[in-house]
């Protein structure tokens, strides 16, 4: 049971980011028509645009990969059962992947919320893949991936990845550009996540006193 709680409690938290985080991901996305396109000054990666998003997006696809997860449901279910009771290990692939500092590298706890949330990504990738490989959705994925060059940072969306059959429409991953590497940025996707348990209690809470 306890399993069952987790998982519902991070498939919902997750599913609740989308009406956060999208409509912010949406509207950057589509600028007016009357806006003018900003050309950055300078690359970080001295890379062209379409070759940092490119490798951006190849490194979602490494970091979803990273996590093992399985394809199969039951075994997916397995796995959160190891991870609630903490038996699980958390594979050094995924880990090195991660972009961690200050004191967050040794919390366990946080390093085991977000493998969690990004294995559930990947399982879920997986299910919406007709190969069951994890790969992007759409030929034309580059325009969905926001890129700011000359900070070296990249926001991929889950949609590209994640069906719209599968209860969660998506929301971005952080990479940062360091030392030749596109890597998750892990603190957006936390916050995220601990905003939309908050709202998922507050929810519940409301509806529990509406039927009392």
């Amino acid at each position: 049971m306890k399993s069952k709680i987790a998982w519902f409690g991070i498939g919902a938290a997750i599913i609740i980011v989308v009406s956060i985080v999208v409509l912010v991901v949406v509207t950057i996305s589509k600028p007016s028509s009357t806006s003018t396109p900003t050309q950055a000054s300078r690359s970080v990666s001295g890379q062209t645009a379409e070759k940092d998003k490119a490798n951006a997006l190849q490194a979602a696809i490494d970091l979803l990969n990273s996590t093992n997860a399985p394809s199969n449901k039951d075994d997916f279910s397995a796995l959160m059962t190891k991870l609630d009771a903490g038996t699980a290990t958390i594979p050094d692939d995924f880990t090195k992947r991660v972009r961690y500092v200050d004191s967050l590298a040794s919390d366990k706890k946080i390093n085991n919320t977000l493998y969690q949330t990004i294995v559930t990504l990947a399982f879920l990738a997986k299910k919406s893949s007709t190969t069951g490989t994890i790969a992007p959705l759409y030929s034309d994925n580059s325009t969905s991936i926001i890129l700011d060059q000359e900070n070296g940072i990249a926001y991929v969306p889950t949609t590209l990845f994640v069906s719209s059959s599968s209860g969660v429409n998506g929301f971005s991953l952080e990479f940062i550009y360091m030392n030749g590497e596109w890597v998750l940025s892990p603190y957006m996707t936390l916050d995220e996540l601990r905003l939309a348990l908050v709202l998922q209690g507050s929810t519940s809470s409301s509806s529990g006193s509406s039927n009392q």
